[in-house]
């Protein structure tokens, strides 16, 4: 990775959640991460979105999936993008099953529900607990 002699500016975050196949995280004051490989399921009722959940890849939940892999081995998994028109189509349609809430400038009185899976809270209580030194 490099930059140029003329603007010699790299910005970027790479948060490790993984190696060697075990689960990884950051323990930073308000910036703690969640191990592993995730998936977001998106769960809707009656047309409309009422909640996310974060789960691990390769749990089995309720909803959507959101995340869709699109390189592997450095390489692009399909050569056709979609046009932009598509693209603008689908954020149409994506908001469109958003709470009525969500799409005004007010704070909301109850926040858009976004809940970890009983999977991942399972992972990252384990990492925590290989870390503090307590298998058990």
């Amino acid at each position: 990775m490099g930059v140029s002699a003329d603007a010699p500016y790299l910005n970027s975050a790479y948060k490790l959640v993984s190696y060697a196949g075990r689960g990884r995280m950051k323990f930073s004051a308000d910036k703690s991460t969640m191990p592993g490989r995730k998936q977001v399921f998106r769960q809707m009722q009656d047309s409309r979105t009422v909640r996310d959940v974060i789960g691990l890849h390769d749990e089995s939940i309720a909803g959507r999936p959101l995340l869709r892999p699109v390189m592997s081995a450095g390489r692009r998994l399909s050569d056709a993008s979609p046009d932009l028109e598509r693209v603008r189509s689908y954020c149409a349609e994506e908001r469109e099953t958003l709470p009525d809430a969500l799409l005004g400038l007010k704070p909301l009185e109850t926040p858009y529900r976004v809940d970890v899976s009983i999977g991942l809270a399972a992972e990252r209580d384990q990492v925590v607990r290989s870390l503090s030194g307590s298998q058990a």
